[in-house]
């Protein structure tokens, strides 16, 4: 069934009021819990039940929430008509800390805690499906609709069909050819009707074979006005002897040239035609009088080490870092490319990155650096389309060669560029007394470790003015490393060890002078890292822990900032003016995601409408925390929302505190 009459959708075939509909509430495919009813096409609480914490409560009878949300009665007393009693009227049973009828109860069918299975019912102290629905394993279901359950249990329908009257049938817009569902609108087999297929040269459009695009139907022919020689320009068009089809126009090429494809080419010169249409030279190759050859580039001959190109790196001074690059560079096969570099004073690292024709997978060079006397110190090879090698290493006084080389003797392109950085004295921030700093709020810094050369440890000083939870964590961690966070004595506060590279320590500190002491995981260990702050004092927008105090925000396009303090709940109500698409996530206020949260959308009158949780929503990670994201482009719930006051919720996951930024955009 393709259209319905208003009020009604078509659902999977089926008419449904989307605005009452449990399976289809709002919209297709959106069910609403087993304890909620569907109204104006939300999902809400049962008549007489209110949502605390996230779940449908009965407050008539719940005890622990007896007549309001976390009303707890006592250890042996039950909750009646929202207040708590010692005993069950009207001949109900005490089942646990509740008056059930186990004659209807779904939880208590029959018996104390015989729940019922599914969306089952009680009846009769028996578990039981309502209607015409059919109990499949733990559900009831419409086996006259239901794809999973067609026509009897398990009878799950291809994702071609849907269940119509107890039958797998072909969807809505597909016929059925030959057993299969097909479009035949599109479907060059059976265009129009089954069984009509399509020549090899046409498509299938709108139910018609015609001609795909840029061919013309001359006679029956699709042919291509613009090259074909009969018809150039137009059916019947035909091109003299001697002529081409070019663009839809006739013409001769000159003399010594080839018409290939749409435009007349001298194969002599031509790389991509070089000695005749598509002959193509390879990367890194010349036409020249119809042949391919790989000519060497402006820096030959540099193929030996005697013929080594001394590389722009400019005049090296300690401590300074220098770079330089060659472009326009040509490997031939056969002929290696070889490049000298001195060092001057100490050691330090060499960095040597090639770009160019190593993107495509026909050309995989090689850098390797050697000593004067030929032997390999390092080297580094291309990935093929993976992209092209990168070698660093450290190198110390003395001449050193570059060798550039194609393993398998394709010829190719490159750029070589080169960077080098002498390192000799230490760091001065290797002991408690020369930390660097003192830091006092959020912060990135930097350092660099190298055990080969004594720089195993730096120390880092923060003068913490607050209390409250602190998180110290490196990042872009080159050098392995480890953490350990000091008081002014020396006295460890905690330590973070590394199995990954970067580590992270999170704990409560009060006010006063800390050192975080970052070394190297293990001996040999060298590179740089990044040292990150995170912490502070936990303000709060108060009062907001309710909906009733919620802190307004507007329309969309607008942001809220605002901590949690342990188990704390924030709201924020927004201000519709019209039916909008929504969008709404957290992020840090200095890293991203630096407080672990939760969002939930609610009513005006706090119902929850839809929750970021595992099951419902999406989480993106960042930093050292996890944001919370709900948007209309995968939540239908967020589509097409009515123009009213909506309250959004924010929580720390798992009672987690701190700051956080609200962002609330269209979608």
């Amino acid at each position: 069934m393709d259209t319905c009459e208003a009020p009604f959708t078509s659902c999977g075939g089926v008419c449904v009021d989307t605005r009452s509909t449990r399976e289809h509430c709002g919209q297709c495919g959106v069910s609403c819990r087993f304890d909620q009813r569907c109204v104006s096409g939300f999902c809400l609480c049962e008549q007489g039940a209110l949502e605390c914490g996230g779940v449908c409560r009965d407050i008539q009878s719940d005890v622990e929430h007896c007549g309001g949300c976390d009303i707890r009665c006592g250890t042996l007393q039950v909750c009646v008509s929202g207040t708590c009693r010692d005993d069950c009227p009207d001949g109900r049973n005490v089942c646990g800390n509740a008056c059930v009828d186990l004659q209807t109860d779904a939880l208590h069918c029959g018996t104390c805690d015989n729940a019922c299975p599914g969306n089952q019912s009680c009846a009769s102290g028996s578990c039981t499906c309502e209607g015409d629905l059919t109990a499949c394993g733990t559900q009831c279901v419409d086996t006259l609709t239901d794809d999973t359950h067609c026509g009897t249990c398990g009878t799950t329908c291809p994702a071609d069909r849907t269940c119509s009257g107890g039958t797998c049938v072909c969807r809505a817009g597909l016929t059925e050819c030959d057993g299969a569902c097909i479009d035949v609108q599109s479907s060059d087999a059976h265009c129009g009707a089954c069984g009509n297929a399509c020549s090899p040269d046409r498509i299938c459009t709108r139910g018609d074979c015609v001609c795909p695009d840029g061919f013309t139907d001359c006679s029956g022919d699709c042919v291509d006005t613009l090259v074909d020689e009969a018809h150039c320009g137009g059916c019947g068009a035909g091109c003299a002897t001697g002529e081409t089809c070019f663009s839809g126009a006739c013409a001769s090429c000159a003399p010594g040239e080839l018409p290939c494809g749409d435009a007349c080419v001298d194969p002599a010169i031509d790389p991509d035609h070089c000695g005749g249409c598509d002959i193509r030279c390879d990367p890194g190759e010349t036409c020249l009088g119809g042949e391919c050859r790989c000519d060497p580039d402006h820096l030959a001959p540099n193929h030996n080490a005697s013929q080594a190109t001394r590389l722009p790196i400019g005049d090296l001074r300690p401590g300074a870092g220098r770079g330089g690059a060659l472009s326009g560079l040509r490997l031939c096969p056969g002929a290696d490319d070889w490049y000298r570099l001195e060092i001057p004073g100490e050691r330090g690292e060499v960095v040597v990155e090639l770009s160019g024709d190593c993107t495509q997978p026909s050309f995989n060079p090689v850098i390797e650096v050697v000593n004067e006397s030929g032997s390999p110190q390092a080297s580094a090879s291309s990935g093929g389309a993976s992209g092209c090698p990168r070698l660093a290493t450290r190198l110390g006084r003395n001449t050193r060669y570059l060798r550039v080389r194609s393993p398998d003797g394709t010829p190719g392109l490159y750029h070589l560029a080169i960077h080098f950085d002498e390192l000799q004295e230490r760091e001065s921030n290797d002991v408690r007394s020369r930390a660097n700093g003192p830091y006092h709020r959020a912060a990135i810094l930097h350092g660099r470790l190298d055990d080969d050369w004594g720089d195993s440890t730096d120390f880092f000083r923060f003068d913490l003015h607050f209390a409250g939870e602190m998180r110290f964590f490196t990042s872009n961690c080159i050098a392995w490393n480890n953490i350990e966070v000091q008081n002014s004595s020396g006295s460890r506060q905690g330590r973070a060890s590394t199995s990954s590279g970067c580590s992270t320590w999170t704990g409560e500190l009060d006010p006063g002078t800390y050192y975080v002491r970052v070394t190297t995981r293990f001996f040999n260990e060298w590179g740089t890292y990044r040292l990150n702050f995170v912490g502070g004092p936990v303000t709060e927008v108060e009062p907001n822990n309710t909906p009733a105090t919620a802190t307004p925000l507007g329309t969309p396009r607008t942001a809220g900032e605002g901590a949690l303090t342990r188990d704390d709940v924030d709201h924020w109500r927004i201000t519709l003016t019209e039916t909008t698409n929504l969008h709404l996530q957290t992020r840090g206020t200095f890293h991203p995601c630096e407080t672990d949260t939760t969002l939930e959308l609610r009513s005006a009158d706090g119902q929850t409408l839809l929750a970021a949780t595992s099951a419902g929503g999406a989480t993106v990670h960042g930093g050292t925390g996890t944001c919370a994201v709900l948007r209309a482009s995968t939540h239908p719930a967020l589509q097409n929302l009515p123009a009213g006051d909506y309250i959004v919720t924010v929580r720390g996951t798992d009672g987690a505190r701190g700051p956080y930024l609200l962002n609330v955009m269209r979608d």
